[in-house]
Protein backbone atom coordinates (compact mmCIF):
# COMPACT_ATOMS: atom_id res chain seq x y z
CA UNK A 1 0.00 0.00 0.00
CA UNK A 2 1.08 3.14 -0.67
CA UNK A 3 -0.21 6.60 0.01
CA UNK A 4 -0.15 10.61 0.11
CA UNK A 5 2.22 11.84 3.26
CA UNK A 6 4.62 9.04 2.94
CA UNK A 7 7.51 9.90 1.80
CA UNK A 8 10.09 8.43 -0.58
CA UNK A 9 9.90 6.86 -3.79
CA UNK A 10 6.93 4.65 -2.69
CA UNK A 11 4.47 7.98 -2.12
CA UNK A 12 1.22 8.28 -4.09
CA UNK A 13 -0.54 11.04 -5.80
CA UNK A 14 -3.53 9.41 -4.38
CA UNK A 15 -4.56 8.92 -0.64
CA UNK A 16 -4.48 5.66 -0.80
CA UNK A 17 -2.61 3.42 -3.66
CA UNK A 18 -1.93 -0.30 -4.18
CA UNK A 19 0.77 -1.44 -5.63
CA UNK A 20 0.32 -4.68 -7.44
CA UNK A 21 3.53 -6.48 -8.55
CA UNK A 22 4.01 -10.08 -10.44
CA UNK A 23 5.52 -11.60 -12.91
CA UNK A 24 3.22 -13.65 -14.28
CA UNK A 25 0.59 -11.29 -17.29
CA UNK A 26 -2.40 -14.07 -16.46
CA UNK A 27 -1.76 -13.50 -12.20
CA UNK A 28 -1.32 -10.14 -12.20
CA UNK A 29 -4.66 -9.22 -14.55
CA UNK A 30 -6.60 -11.60 -11.92
CA UNK A 31 -4.86 -10.21 -8.96
CA UNK A 32 -6.06 -6.46 -10.57
CA UNK A 33 -9.55 -7.87 -10.59
CA UNK A 34 -9.58 -9.36 -6.90
CA UNK A 35 -8.39 -6.15 -5.77
CA UNK A 36 -10.29 -3.85 -7.83
CA UNK A 37 -13.63 -5.79 -6.82
CA UNK A 38 -12.22 -5.89 -3.12
CA UNK A 39 -11.84 -2.09 -3.03
CA UNK A 40 -15.47 -1.69 -4.57
CA UNK A 41 -16.70 -3.70 -1.89
CA UNK A 42 -14.86 -1.18 0.95
CA UNK A 43 -16.32 1.76 -0.74
CA UNK A 44 -19.85 -0.01 -0.99
CA UNK A 45 -19.77 -0.68 2.71
CA UNK A 46 -17.77 2.81 3.74
CA UNK A 47 -20.97 4.71 2.08
CA UNK A 48 -23.16 2.36 4.48
CA UNK A 49 -21.62 3.69 7.29
CA UNK A 50 -21.72 7.14 6.40
CA UNK A 51 -25.27 7.07 5.80
CA UNK A 52 -26.14 4.71 9.27
CA UNK A 53 -24.16 7.46 10.83
CA UNK A 54 -26.08 10.58 9.55
CA UNK A 55 -23.09 11.48 7.95
CA UNK A 56 -22.05 12.92 4.48
CA UNK A 57 -21.94 9.70 1.69
CA UNK A 58 -18.72 10.20 -0.42
CA UNK A 59 -18.22 10.12 -4.29
CA UNK A 60 -15.32 7.26 -3.97
CA UNK A 61 -14.24 5.26 -6.82
CA UNK A 62 -11.34 2.54 -8.08
CA UNK A 63 -9.03 4.06 -10.33
CA UNK A 64 -7.21 1.85 -11.82
CA UNK A 65 -3.67 2.36 -13.93
CA UNK A 66 -1.45 -0.07 -14.89
CA UNK A 67 1.88 1.69 -15.00
CA UNK A 68 5.67 -0.45 -14.96
CA UNK A 69 7.92 -2.22 -16.72
CA UNK A 70 8.60 -6.02 -18.56
CA UNK A 71 11.70 -7.97 -18.74
CA UNK A 72 9.94 -10.58 -20.69
CA UNK A 73 10.06 -11.35 -24.29
CA UNK A 74 7.22 -10.02 -26.24
CA UNK A 75 5.82 -8.10 -23.53
CA UNK A 76 4.91 -4.24 -24.75
CA UNK A 77 5.14 -2.86 -21.31
CA UNK A 78 7.75 0.33 -20.88
CA UNK A 79 10.03 0.64 -19.00
CA UNK A 80 11.58 4.42 -19.07
CA UNK A 81 11.18 7.10 -16.80
CA UNK A 82 8.63 8.59 -18.14
CA UNK A 83 6.24 5.64 -17.49
CA UNK A 84 6.51 6.75 -13.93
CA UNK A 85 4.62 10.22 -12.37
CA UNK A 86 7.46 12.67 -11.41
CA UNK A 87 5.28 13.85 -8.46
CA UNK A 88 5.09 17.47 -7.67
CA UNK A 89 8.75 19.66 -7.95
CA UNK A 90 9.73 21.07 -4.95
CA UNK A 91 10.55 24.47 -4.82
CA UNK A 92 14.49 24.22 -4.23
CA UNK A 93 14.86 21.01 -6.76
CA UNK A 94 17.29 20.51 -9.16
CA UNK A 95 16.39 21.11 -12.83
CA UNK A 96 15.80 17.39 -14.94
CA UNK A 97 18.78 17.92 -16.15
CA UNK A 98 20.37 18.71 -13.49
CA UNK A 99 19.25 15.27 -11.77
CA UNK A 100 20.38 13.29 -14.90
CA UNK A 101 23.66 14.62 -14.83
CA UNK A 102 24.01 13.83 -11.06
CA UNK A 103 22.68 10.55 -12.17
CA UNK A 104 25.25 9.99 -14.24
CA UNK A 105 28.10 11.10 -12.04
CA UNK A 106 26.59 9.12 -8.75
CA UNK A 107 26.57 5.81 -11.08
CA UNK A 108 29.83 6.74 -12.42
CA UNK A 109 30.77 6.63 -8.65
CA UNK A 110 28.92 3.44 -8.08
CA UNK A 111 30.77 1.64 -11.27
CA UNK A 112 34.37 3.18 -9.00
CA UNK A 113 33.24 1.56 -5.84
CA UNK A 114 33.39 4.82 -4.89
CA UNK A 115 30.14 4.70 -2.75
CA UNK A 116 30.96 7.64 -0.03
CA UNK A 117 30.58 9.91 -3.89
CA UNK A 118 27.47 7.44 -5.00
CA UNK A 119 25.97 8.57 -1.14
CA UNK A 120 26.66 11.84 -0.86
CA UNK A 121 25.22 12.72 -4.42
CA UNK A 122 22.13 10.70 -3.59
CA UNK A 123 21.49 12.85 -0.26
CA UNK A 124 22.21 15.78 -1.87
CA UNK A 125 19.62 14.73 -4.37
CA UNK A 126 17.20 13.68 -1.44
CA UNK A 127 17.86 17.05 0.24
CA UNK A 128 16.47 19.29 -2.56
CA UNK A 129 13.93 16.47 -3.08
CA UNK A 130 14.67 14.08 -4.98
CA UNK A 131 14.37 10.25 -4.52
CA UNK A 132 16.27 7.53 -6.47
CA UNK A 133 15.01 4.45 -7.25
CA UNK A 134 18.17 1.91 -8.58
CA UNK A 135 17.39 -1.06 -11.03
CA UNK A 136 17.48 -4.24 -9.58
CA UNK A 137 21.01 -6.01 -11.19
CA UNK A 138 21.39 -3.45 -13.40
CA UNK A 139 25.16 -3.21 -14.40
CA UNK A 140 27.95 -2.80 -16.85
CA UNK A 141 27.72 0.22 -19.53
CA UNK A 142 24.62 1.59 -19.41
CA UNK A 143 23.41 5.18 -19.05
CA UNK A 144 22.57 6.56 -15.00
CA UNK A 145 18.97 6.80 -16.70
CA UNK A 146 18.75 3.47 -17.67
CA UNK A 147 19.74 2.40 -14.20
CA UNK A 148 18.43 4.95 -12.21
CA UNK A 149 14.71 6.21 -11.99
CA UNK A 150 13.81 9.16 -9.45
CA UNK A 151 10.47 10.86 -8.60
CA UNK A 152 10.54 14.51 -6.96
CA UNK A 153 9.49 13.97 -3.03
CA UNK A 154 8.50 16.52 -0.06
CA UNK A 155 9.57 15.74 3.20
Amino acid sequence: LRGKGIGGPHEADEPLALCISCRDQAAFEKAVQYAETQLQKVHSDYKAFCQQEGRPVPELSVKISKKGSSFFPGDAALSSSMDLPLGERPPNAPTDEEVEKLIEERNDARKAANFKKADEVRDYLKQRGVVLMDEKGAKGNFNGNQVTKWRFWRP
